[in-house]
């Protein structure tokens, strides 16, 4: 006889009534409404999903952490807002608060509480956040304990609706098999094994603000994140051609052939990002750090190159030099080449990627360069590349940290060709690198494959996911100098065509893809 077979069925048993899930909250202090505080102010309490179990619950300590990434400096709040996520926060409009906060770290927009309820769209209650921050204006020293907290709690109340209902249900049921009693309780365990929520639905309160907290930082004049190199992200009439640029969490790849410029126009987009302010890890894989170094100062002060490579700069000049150099290390960070062997870092492609963005992370960085990505790849198997690029996605958006890479041609392909302009087709190795690349440059010099004099060096937009492609970009080139000056958009031939160069439009081919 089965077991289910020899159990006693209940017969017109009244089902027990779920429960409705119940938040225990902090007494709040007197300067947000609390006891004693003469205030009316309304305690923002948790809103939970229905559930089987009371859940306690610390709203302090959510407020500890809101007022942490308010009022840290800049690179102490990129890495609070990295320690949580907004589905951690259950306090009323706890979650678009912290939502709205990565938003403007994003954007590089400066702290303030006006600003915050402006990107809300006034959804946020500036009397409770002001006074949420004046009473939490000293930032503690152990924020990664009040992140650890937090994560539990969010654990458990994701638990306390998911796995553990599930299991309270399970129990109340007699006809439940014992192993799926202990599969559940399994997938309980696991649940709350980390610490964090991991489920697969958004939160959509905290979608919604982070959308609006982007529409709105368009309005203050932020839509894109410029490269900074003149001419080439904007139209003259100032209309964005280049789309998101370098927003924090994507990629952008620089394709040529070797020795047609592209770590040269990367070195022109971490110049520009120091014009920006915003700082950045460049790892030089083909060239050595001290000789970017240079190079960027070089760059930026117009400098013959001869001149600095033989040491024949005038005394003025040479201290002009090195306090640029100054400048630039200041904001732009030198990455070694990542350990390949022993304890620190296994010899894995996705080991030496996730090591780069580890780096990236450390010193604060928003953008990270990796010139050649193809350096850290063991090998040149196809599968193995694309699971490079693919890790090297990932990374990018784990961390909201923009990925440069550089990337070579196929030169037999070119050399095919009778217009060796660099195409997607060129692309060298695996096709992982076409897929994961939001916006995808080509650079070319035409000195190198044509009879021409070397002053010119075009920016060829191969793909970008938010605006219009094919177009080149042309810049009046120095060789000298390597300085970048007076982009302007020119006509785009699409080589390959039937044996021949056709014709696109500049405005055509706008994709998503």
């Amino acid at each position: 006889m089965k077991r289910s077979e020899a159990r006693p069925r209940p017969v017109a048993a009244e089902p027990a009534p779920t429960p409705t899930p119940e938040v225990d909250t902090a007494p709040l202090p007197a300067s947000l409404g609390g006891p004693g505080s003469g205030r009316s102010v309304v305690p923002h309490t948790a809103q939970i999903a229905p559930g089987a179990v009371r859940i306690p619950h610390d709203p302090v300590n959510e407020q500890i952490l809101l007022a942490a990434g308010s009022l840290a400096t800049p690179e102490r709040r990129r890495e609070i807002l990295r320690d949580s996520r907004p589905e951690h926060f259950f306090g009323k409009d706890h979650a678009a608060y912290w939502a709205i906060l990565g938003e403007l770290d994003s954007r590089g927009l400066d702290f303030a509480l006006d600003t915050m309820v402006q990107l809300s769209g006034g959804k946020l209650d500036p009397l409770y956040f002001g006074q949420v921050l004046e009473a939490r204006a000293k930032v503690p020293p152990n924020l990664k304990h009040h992140a650890e907290v937090l994560r539990w709690d969010a654990a458990r109340i994701e638990a306390a609706g998911g796995a553990l209902a599930d299991l309270i249900a399970q129990f109340r049921d007699q006809s439940t098999e014992p192993a799926t009693l202990a599969a559940t309780a399994k997938r309980l365990a696991e649940e709350v094994s980390h610490a964090a929520p991991m489920n697969g639905v958004y939160d959509s309160t905290a979608l919604i603000a982070t959308n609006r907290a982007a529409y709105e930082a368009r309005g203050l004049g932020v839509p894109v994140w410029p490269y900074g190199i003149e001419g080439f992200e904007r139209e003259p009439g100032g209309a964005w051609r280049v789309k998101p640029g370098m927003k924090p969490g994507k990629v952008t790849v620089v394709t040529a052939l070797s020795g047609h410029g592209k770590s040269i126009f990367v070195k022109a987009m971490a110049l520009g990002q120091v014009g920006l302010g915003r700082p950045g890890l460049f790892g030089a894989f083909e060239d050595e750090a001290p000789e970017v170094l240079e190079d960027v100062a070089a760059m930026s002060l117009g400098f013959d190159r001869d001149e600095v490579d033989e040491g024949r700069l005038a005394p003025e000049d040479a201290v002009k030099f090195f306090e640029e150099q100054e400048r630039v290390a200041s904001l732009v960070k030198f990455m070694r080449h990542p350990p390949t062997d022993g304890k620190r870092v296994k010899s894995t492609i996705a080991a030496r990627i996730e090591w780069c963005f580890n780096e990236a992370v450390r010193v604060g960085a928003t953008y990270v360069v990796v010139d050649l990505l193809a350096r850290l790849f063991a090998s040149a198997k196809p599968e193995e590349e694309q699971q490079g690029w693919e890790c090297f996605q990932r990374c990018a958006k784990d961390t909201g940290i923009h990925g440069v890479a550089t990337h070579q041609q196929r030169a037999g392909d070119v050399e095919q060709r009778s217009d060796k302009r660099p195409t997607r087709e060129g692309l060298k190795g695996s096709k992982g690198v076409l897929e994961v690349a939001d916006t995808l440059i080509g650079v070319y010099r035409a000195s190198l494959c044509e009879s021409v004099e070397d002053k010119v060096l075009e920016a060829i937009v191969l793909k970008q996911r938010r605006g219009r492609w094919p177009f080149a970009v042309r810049f009046d080139f120095d060789p000298k100098r390597w300085t970048l000056k007076k982009g302007r958009e020119v006509a785009y031939l699409r080589p390959g065509e039937d044996g021949l160069d056709g014709i696109v439009d500049r405005r055509g081919g706008r994709s998503r893809g």
